[in-house]
């Protein structure tokens, strides 16, 4: 397994005309790197919402955006069971995908997130054994090892002897025009109407295939959060997008 870090140097010309065509924005290379809100071409995310699954109000104003710091030691270990990784509930604004294995797949659990507010690419793969499980989770999880070249990805790891579970973090900063083509696909999401049948998508190997977009704004003096179902790993975002599955910077 090997990716450079690097993973996505990919919006040439035809996939700005393309994008440009899908949602009604200039066709035009996005503007330098810098510090600004990511928007597409200039319209910002999520400002048009057609249709949205939930919209919570929350107390108080917004808190500020800290950057989440990685830890000392490569693999921590753990107290207690693995929970959602912190790097992914953290997301207040972006896309949340998230598998959990069954059958063929029990013991692989994953998530790919993209952070707004970090301009964070975040990937958690996590790998299970329970010796009453099926399939990869019978194997023996070992201990990942890391590429040298790789300094940013750790791991999380628990056990009690029997049942391990072990979750490996790797993050990487999207650049500008990464922001731009995702911002102008997940606005497409947030115009569209609530389809009249709803589609489930079913994977027969899996308990969980969910992809979400979250938003917060401001609704007068209330914070609000929004959230909107988008079809899991849908050919908009794999395409465009192309989201790595695996970070390949260490090995199991």
């Amino acid at each position: 397994m090997g990716y450079s870090r690097r993973v996505l140097p990919w919006l040439t010309a035809t996939a700005i005309s393309a994008l440009s065509a899908c949602t009604g924005q200039p066709a035009h290379a996005p503007a330098a790197a810098n510090n600004s809100e990511p928007t597409c071409f200039g319209a910002p995310y999520a400002l048009d919402k057609g249709a949205y699954d939930s919209q919570t109000a929350l107390a108080g104003d917004p808190s500020p955006v800290e950057e989440l710091p990685g830890q000392a030691q490569r693999i921590q270990l753990q107290t207690q069971h693995l929970t959602w990784p912190r790097e992914i509930a953290a997301i207040r604004r972006g896309y949340i995908s998230h598998f959990a294995g069954g059958f063929i797949n029990d013991g692989l659990v994953h998530w790919l997130g993209v952070d707004l507010d970090r301009k964070l690419l975040i990937v958690v793969d996590r790998r299970i054994h329970n010796p009453k499980g099926e399939g990869p989770a019978l194997k023996p999880v070992a201990d990942p090892t890391f590429r040298e070249w790789d300094r940013d990805s750790y791991a999380r790891k628990w056990t009690d002897g029997t049942i391990t579970e072990i979750e490996v973090v790797w993050r990487t900063k999207l650049n500008t025009e990464e922001l731009t083509a995702f911002v102008c696909v997940a606005n497409g999401y947030w115009r569209s109407p609530r389809p009249k049948d709803r589609m489930v998508h079913m994977i027969s190997d899996a308990v969980a295939a969910t992809s979400t977009l979250l938003d917060r704004a401001q609704d007068g003096k209330r914070l609000v959060a929004y959230s909107r179902t988008v079809p899991y790993r849908s050919d908009a975002f794999d395409s465009v997008l192309r989201f790595p599955t695996h970070p390949q910077s260490y090995s199991w």
